[in-house]
């Protein structure tokens, strides 16, 4: 779903009661609001919420070739014209062992990212023209302005309020209700759940739900 920053964080604020419905933000709310979001997409970058994106990157001249520090590339590819060739994406080891550095052809056949940050350097072999495409995990985008529209994978506006609620709590005097705690902690699991199916490997651990606590 496509949704503003600004409406994410009103949501978590009916969510919290911290305004009425119907009821408005003042802009220093709003502001503090904001960086309570990019923290979130911070900190959900270790949890492997993130999305899967192509990224193409330009070659020729023999690289290496820079881009925006993916989190992890899962996959890549070469293409010209009407064909195209995968590329064994290398660990540094494996990268290590090449003896040919100079060979040069239409089509790499392997690559090396050394994920640098913020920019990282993606190398390949042998020397190609053909472009390259990554099929890689990014991070959540930070988001510059309350303005700013977001499209979300099914899920992810829903944990997010919730996780904003939470985190927005101590700036209006509000007690954390535990069960907002334990919708929230659902929300954020369920999209663990769903990104393990799709793209692979252990699943994070899961935390335990916060329980109700009986008078």
């Amino acid at each position: 779903m496509t949704i503003t920053a600004l409406n994410l964080i009103t949501d978590a604020a009916l969510a919290l009661t911290a305004i009425p419905a119907g009821g408005t933000l003042n802009t220093s709310e709003q502001n503090d609001g904001l960086v309570s979001l990019n923290k979130i997409f911070d900190a959900w970058t270790d949890l492997m919420l993130v999305q899967l994106s192509e990224v193409t990157v330009a070659t020729g001249g023999g690289g290496p070739f820079t881009t925006a520090r993916p989190i992890k590339i899962e996959a890549a590819y070469c293409s010209s014209t009407n064909l195209s060739s995968p590329v064994e994406v290398c660990s540094a080891e494996q990268w290590a062992q090449i003896v040919d550095e100079s060979r040069s052809g239409t089509f790499a056949t392997k690559l090396f990212c050394d994920y640098a940050f913020p920019t990282s350097n993606i190398y390949v072999w042998p020397k190609a023209t053909a472009s390259l495409t990554l099929l890689c995990y990014l991070p959540l985008t930070q988001v510059a302005t309350l303005s700013t529209s977001l499209t979300l994978p099914p899920g992810y506006a829903r944990a997010l309020t919730f996780a904003l609620a939470l985190d927005m709590a101590p700036q209006y005097g509000k007690a954390i209700d535990q069960a907002l705690m334990v919708l929230a902690e659902k929300a954020k699991q369920d999209i663990m759940a769903t990104n393990q199916r799709i793209f692979g490997g252990a699943p994070p651990p899961q935390q335990p739900l916060p329980q109700m606590v009986k008078a």
